[in-house]
């Protein structure tokens, strides 16, 4: 049996997100907003990237629109308490 888990971090709207994926609470891949690239953390990763180009794209594609998902909520909090957005 295995854990997947990602582990989402949006930082002040609109500037910074990262994404960290791990199994069995192993980094595996690794997504960050400001260089708008994933980066595999593993050779297993690295192989599914090299010969899975089209996994790795909808994985990265994924990544990005989770970006604005949190940031769209992440908006909305701060405005639930005025916070500035």
């Amino acid at each position: 049996t295995h854990f997947l888990q990602y582990r989402y971090t949006p930082l002040i709207p609109g500037t910074h997100f990262t994404v960290v994926g791990l199994v069995d609470g192993q980094p595996f891949m690794y997504y960050d907003s400001i260089s708008d690239e994933g980066k595999p953390k593993t050779e297993w990763m690295k192989k599914v990237r090299d010969n899975r180009a089209d996994y790795w794209f909808e994985e990265i594609r994924y990544m990005e629109e989770q970006n604005e998902y949190f940031l769209h909520n992440l908006i909305t909090l701060m405005k639930s308490f005025s916070q500035s957005a």
